[in-house]
């Protein structure tokens, strides 16, 4: 009896395990179901309206682009809604990939959970899928806030052929690219291109490019190349001259002839043209190193950039109009005229440059690029030989490059250019004189790049 009692009560505590068992496992399967249910329903809904608001984002970045913008401020939001589009799309695309991962190795992922302590075990490794309901919401608010810089984006460019003060600057929004072209008496040849440039960050941008050529006076050639951020309420014309005015006292009086042209150039008479095509890619990448940031120096605010690090008036963007992103000046000088404006310049050194060809000269300015590391530095190159100027303003280097140039072509008559450099954290300049090749030595340079040709053709 006893032993029939052991057995019988052995039988049911295997039963009551057993019962246990498939309780504890039906619990654990259904339990784990609806945590696995809850979890994909809430990562599929958050999913759905992060992708509606990256999809919103894209939408009012894409339109924008097409959109000439020249409200500061709103190049100032749109740079925002960029970034802000930008960490939607990476975050995005992890979850996309969390996702997949998830539904493909779905049970490698329950051995990891089982084996995985309680409390962990029921988050069911889900961290990779988790998307927070406060992050979505910041993605949507952000969508809306595009959505409103669209309206006002629209709203101001429906607005914006009455805001236009000056015909000229209608036609290059309109993306016209304009020429005009006057020959004067068959030796007087002037010519003024302008090309506009759409970019996100800059809004919309102008190169121009102006020439003279006199076959009598050779000394009233002329290249100007300025680029400029342009605004609706823009004289692109009048803030040409004034680039070439700040100059400096020795270019400004070399730049007389191209002012006076410029300022008498009937520009309503220009036309579209299809010559100058721009490179957009080139361009874009060309504009943000000449000012990577667009909106600084912006509102006659002191420079954000550099204010700390430049002395004001050693700025170039003090110096210039804000709206210059890049200058090149280009003319051509008497040496014997130059030195003999100098009361010191020895009789010998006056005597020695009188049968020389007119020297070019070159001014470039980037009053917006950051340059230098840090410092403002300075120096010269004579031939490949690097000299350091440190100390020396970049108003200094504009009064002394001619004069320096001359000396060093006299004492190195083999010498055919000399240069100039200054940069610093916020603009940068560089001055360029270059003599004419003697036929000499046209001839051996001739044979140094033959010699050259063929000794990269022997490697």
């Amino acid at each position: 009896m006893d032993q029939s009692q052991s057995m019988g009560s052995m039988l049911a505590g295997i039963v009551a395990t057993a019962v246990v068992q498939e309780v504890v496992s039906r619990g654990f399967s259904y339990v784990l179901g609806k945590r696995k249910e809850r979890a994909s329903m809430g990562m599929g809904d958050a999913l759905e309206k992060l992708e509606l608001a990256h999809s919103q984002l894209e939408f009012v970045l894409e339109r924008s682009s097409k959109l000439p913008i020249t409200n500061v401020s709103l190049l100032r939001r749109r740079m925002m809604i960029k970034h802000v589009y930008h960490e939607c799309d990476v975050l995005l695309r992890s979850k996309r990939h969390a996702l997949n991962d998830h539904h493909s190795s779905s049970f490698p992922l329950i051995l990891g959970a089982v084996r995985s302590s309680a409390s962990s075990f029921f988050g069911f490794g889900m961290n990779k899928l988790e998307l927070s309901h406060s992050a979505v919401q910041r993605f949507e608010s952000f969508a809306d806030k595009a959505g409103e810089f669209m309206r006002d984006v629209e709203c101001g460019c429906t607005l914006v052929h009455y805001r236009f003060f000056n015909p000229l600057i209608t036609q290059l929004f309109q993306g016209h690219k304009l020429h005009y072209e006057m020959v004067q008496a068959s030796r007087i040849h002037v010519d003024l291109r302008i090309s506009p440039l759409r970019s996100e960050e800059h809004g919309v941008v102008a190169f121009l490019v102006f020439s003279g050529f006199d076959a009598k006076v050779p000394a009233n050639c002329f290249d100007v190349e300025l680029v400029l951020r342009l605004s609706e309420d823009m004289d692109i014309v009048g803030i040409a001259i004034q680039c070439l005015e700040s100059l400096g006292p020795r270019f400004k009086s070399l730049a007389q002839v191209a002012i006076r042209e410029l300022s008498q150039l009937p520009t309503q008479d220009m036309s579209d043209t299809c010559l100058s095509d721009i490179d957009n890619r080139t361009m874009t990448s060309c504009l943000y190193r000449a000012r990577p940031d667009p909106l600084c120096c912006k509102a006659n605010v002191l420079q954000r950039a550099c204010a700390d690090k430049v002395i004001p008036y050693e700025l170039l963007s003090y110096r210039f109009a804000e709206q210059l992103l890049f200058m090149r000046f280009e003319c051509e000088v008497s040496a014997f005229d130059q030195y003999n404006v100098q009361s010191s310049a020895d009789k010998a050194d006056r005597n020695a440059v009188n049968g020389w060809p007119l020297l070019k000269v070159q001014a470039i300015f980037l009053p917006h690029s950051p340059k230098g590391g840090g410092e403002i530095r300075g120096w010269q190159t004579i031939g490949e030989q690097r000299e350091d100027m440190n100390g020396t303003s970049v108003q200094q280097m504009g009064e002394m490059v001619l004069t320096n140039a001359i000396t060093c072509f006299i004492r190195q008559p083999e010498l055919t250019d000399y240069r100039l450099d200054w940069v610093s954290p916020h603009g940068a300049a560089r001055f360029v004189v270059e003599k004419p090749l003697t036929e000499v030595q046209s001839q051996d340079l001739l044979v140094k790049r033959i010699r050259l040709l063929f000794l990269s053709e022997d490697v």
